[in-house]
């Protein structure tokens, strides 16, 4: 049985993929536990893990972006690591406002962001497996901010517990992606 280097190089970024997508889940998942339990204690705390969000997402896209052919070839991620550094300075400035504020920004950012997703997603479709569920969590992350634009204009106050659900659901689609990949995997190697 002949090796191409491009089924290596396949087989690589597949296995990178799902490295990527575990780490996704588990930094999310991090992020919730700390967002519903210390986060609601301290005001301070949770300031920190509304900057700390996004600032990781925009180092996530740039990692994965340069390990997946360079920021070049993937423009989608090379546009979601601009607008993820964005957020993360409007949450910092929205911080000194209200939490209505904050909650405004991340609707935008989830909007933005998850249409880039979602065009991330589509250009993978044909070589990788399991980018149907980063299709949805992108089509859900832009349904969700336009729900967080809503609810920012309410006059009771959102809390960090807005944002924790929507990163749980988003650490729900990248552990399906990544357990789907794994699966695949497994199943090519067996055949």
């Amino acid at each position: 049985m002949t090796v191409h280097n491009s089924d290596l190089s396949r087989a690589s970024q597949e296995q990178w993929l799902k490295l990527y997508y575990f780490a996704r889940t588990a930094f999310s998942a991090a992020w919730v536990a700390a967002a519903f339990t210390v986060g609601q204690n301290s005001g301070e705390i949770a300031a920190v893990l509304l900057v700390a969000y996004p600032a990781w997402d925009a180092l996530a896209n740039f990692v994965d972006a340069s390990r997946s052919g360079g920021l070049g070839q993937n423009r989608t991620q090379t546009i979601n690591v601009v607008v993820s550094m964005a957020t993360t300075l409007a949450v910092v400035l929205a911080l000194e406002m209200s939490m209505n504020w904050v909650l405004g920004v991340f609707g935008v950012w989830a909007i933005l962001s998850g249409l880039l997703q979602l065009g991330t997603a589509v250009r993978r479709w044909k070589s990788y497996g399991a980018q149907w569920a980063m299709i949805l969590s992108g089509g859900q992350s832009a349904l969700a901010g336009t729900f967080f634009i809503l609810q920012a204009r309410m006059p009771m106050p959102p809390s960090i517990s807005n944002v924790a659900g929507y990163a749980a659901v988003g650490a729900l689609y990248f552990l399906v992606s990544a357990v789907w990949l794994s699966v695949s995997q497994l199943r090519r190697k067996a055949a």
